[in-house]
């Protein structure tokens, strides 16, 4: 799984069995896709489901699409 700590909590893409993944935030699902960097790289264009009790302007958290500059965590 990926992390990604932000001043707005933190984003976690993490791999399902049936190999897609799910990208969250504090928990919370932002979107399902078919690989981590298709998460990433959602997260970074801003095209992800806005939380519910938040109203983020994803284009301030400057998420990085190159996954080596997430925290990998061995799950």
């Amino acid at each position: 799984m990926f992390l990604l700590k932000t001043r707005v909590g933190t984003f976690m893409i993490c791999t399902h069995s049936d190999g897609g993944c799910e990208l969250t935030l504090d928990g919370e699902g932002l979107g399902k896709y078919q690989d981590q960097q298709e998460a990433a790289d959602a997260l970074a264009d801003g095209s992800v489901f806005q939380p519910r009790y938040q109203n983020i302007d994803f284009d301030e958290i400057e998420a990085p699409r190159n996954l080596a500059e997430w925290e990998y965590i061995y799950s």
